[in-house]
Order: C-alpha cells, then structure tokens, then sequence
C-alpha cells in the first residue's frame, strides 16, 4: 500500500491485484494507520491494480464505508477494474460503495459546495 496525503483526502494506492484475507487486513491496517494523522480526513482508495476481490474482501469494504460514513467522513473507491466492478454491481455494492472514475474526480467531490 501507497499513502499519500492531499491537502482534503488521504489516499490509499492498493498495490496488490488480489485483495484476499491477508492483503485486505493490510489494507485495514494501512487506513488504521492513515487516520492517526489524519482523523478528519475522507479517504480515497485506488484500486487500478486490484484484478480480484474475494467476498470477504467486499464485506470489509462495505463496513469501512460504513465505519467512515458514521463518522460523517467519505471513503471513495476509483480506478476500480471492470472485473471488479462487475463482481460489485453484481452483488449490488456498487449502490452502497461511492466510486468514482480516478482521484481528480474524487478530489473535486470533496471541494466545498459540491
């Protein structure tokens, strides 16, 4: 995992094509790590080079989503591969996870007033 801060998100490049239960406790722990230093921040997650998702990976995203929703903050998923994106609207995730073409469109949804 790749973090970088912006001056209104964090954001989390997952490195990583298949996201199973060990690399989706590493991502976890890299969002865990991410809000000590920046507790008020949305996040952005970047999954251009995730090619898998198991559905226990799913499941975790979905309550980070709702973990940041209830905490008024947004949790953004962009650049998700078809395949995966397949697998989400299948599933009808994609109506409970925001995703986001790339992060300049994500950046520009956090920008007040929009």
């Amino acid at each position: 995992m790749a973090v970088e801060r912006l001056s209104d998100a964090m954001v989390i490049r997952v490195m990583i094509g298949k996201l199973g239960k060990s690399e989706v406790d590493g991502l976890c722990t890299a969002i865990d790590q991410a809000r000590t230093t920046a507790p008020d921040l949305s996040f952005i997650l970047d999954m251009a080079n995730v090619d898998f998702a198991s559905s226990l990976t799913m499941g975790v995203l979905v309550g980070l989503t709702k973990e940041f929703q209830n905490r008024g903050q947004r949790l953004i998923f962009v650049r998700v591969q078809p395949n995966v994106r397949q697998a989400l609207a299948v599933t009808h995730l994609n109506r409970v996870l925001e995703i986001m073409s790339d992060v300049d469109s994500a950046q520009q949804s956090l920008a007040p007033g929009t």
